[in-house]
């Protein structure tokens, strides 16, 4: 099961377009946050929050929550999404893209397969 998760996980972080790839996106969970300061990340988290339906309050696999802010308002979400976006300086989120995983998202697995990822980047980051 964790394989076919760290596959789906691999798909996620690329994008095909007119035949090429997009650049890698990390994928990353609330404690590498601040790490990623400028550069466009992707976060899976349980909602917390959705505010006005374009601030969204993120729980992440580590417990440790991101605030994140859409231009346009999100529409209906499900308890589990996956965010693309740019890491502001102050440890925001601003979401360019979402997707929803559903209600019954295993949190638990995807924060293993992230550690997986990080344990072995030379593979993922290819």
């Amino acid at each position: 099961v964790l394989v076919l998760v760290l596959v789906i996980v691999v798909g996620y972080c690329w994008k095909k377009e007119g035949g090429e790839m997009d650049a890698y996106k990390a994928r990353i969970d609330g404690r590498y946050i601040n790490d990623f300061k400028g550069e466009t990340v992707v976060v899976v988290g349980e909602v917390e929050s959705s505010g006005d339906g374009t601030n969204v309050i993120l729980k992440c696999a580590d417990g440790q929550s991101i605030s994140v802010r859409f231009d346009e308002e999100l529409g209906n979400v499900t308890r589990f999404i996956e965010v693309t976006g740019q890491v502001n300086d102050d440890g925001t989120l601003t979401g360019w893209a979402s997707t929803n995983f559903g209600d019954n998202f295993d949190m638990n697995l995807y924060s293993e397969a992230l550690k997986r990822m990080e344990k072995h980047i030379n593979i993922f980051r290819a």
